[in-house]
């Protein structure tokens, strides 16, 4: 099962879908980077990736996503897991000023925490029944009185009631790689867990803007026993051979860095030789 975050962080995806020609949000759900990245210290470099400053800086985005989780009936869960990260001065309340506080800096803060910042200042009138800050009890008072609505098998589309993606549908890590407007670090960490769902070392075919498409293997290999991972994407060239197209070193928490080059400056997370041949590809 995903964490409670994962359950409540989904309904994301189905706004930034709608609103992809303005936000071109990412589609890749939170329950699956949960359930897939669950207990590996990789969740919050992940949903911070793809909650991507277009959506955070659009206050109409956030308030579509509270308003979706208010009707769904699970701003009181999105609470309670996030309640020590909005607690800032540990009193056991979450206050309007601490969640205000969390909103101006947003820019700092984890995506999902300046989310449920928006919701405690949204329904602490509902929650909060002494006017003296969200209690514990008072988030599962107002919990057990509002239950989220049981889902049904009319709300989940037939291609989306298993966990398999639907034929002929390319899985979310790949169109995440072939959009032009994912930054380099956004598409090393789609390629590093699509390929560590296949065994570390996988080809695949990707489209470039231009129509035309190339074959990409992608590798991941770890780096000692910190958690470390190289991540490479080489591009298969007609003749034979590859070419290094993007190249990264993943950290444990699952944040994406360049390596370094023997006189210690970074390298860059594009392929030098790729940069230079093919800047208006999807690896430009």
């Amino acid at each position: 099962m995903p964490s409670e975050t994962a359950e409540i962080t989904k309904n994301v995806k189905e706004y930034t879908d709608a609103k992809q020609d303005g936000l071109n949000a990412s589609g890749l759900s939170f329950d699956e980077i949960f359930r897939k990245a669950e207990n590996s210290g990789r969740e919050r470099s992940e949903v911070n990736s793809l909650l991507n400053p277009a959506i955070m800086n659009d206050p109409d985005a956030r308030a579509a996503i509270n308003a979706d989780l208010q009707a769904k009936g699970l701003l009181p869960d999105l609470l309670i897991s996030e309640f020590d990260n909005l607690d800032t001065d540990k009193d056991g309340k979450i206050s309007k000023e601490e969640s205000q506080a969390i909103q101006n800096d947003y820019q700092n803060k984890d995506a999902v925490t300046v989310i449920a910042a928006d919701a405690a200042i949204g329904s602490a009138d509902a929650i909060d029944k002494n006017g003296d800050g969200i209690s514990r009890d008072e988030l599962e008072a107002y919990k057990r009185e509002n239950p989220a609505p049981a889902e049904t098998t009319a709300d989940v589309p037939a291609e989306q009631s298993t966990d398999q993606p639907a034929e002929n549908q390319k899985d979310a890590r790949l169109q995440i790689l072939e959009d032009p407007t994912k930054t380099m670090e956004e598409k090393l960490i789609a390629a590093r867990d699509y390929a560590k769902d296949h065994g570390g070392n996988v080809e695949v075919e990707l489209t470039n803007p231009d129509g035309t498409t190339m074959k990409v293997r992608i590798e991941v290999n770890a780096v000692g026993s910190n958690g470390r991972e190289l991540v490479h994407l080489f591009v298969k060239k007609e003749g034979g051979g590859e070419t290094i197209a993007l190249r990264g070193v993943s950290d444990a928490e699952g944040a994406i860095s360049s390596q370094k080059k023997k006189d210690g400056t970074d390298a860059g997370l594009v392929g030098d030789k790729w940069k230079a041949e093919h800047e208006e590809s999807l690896f430009g």
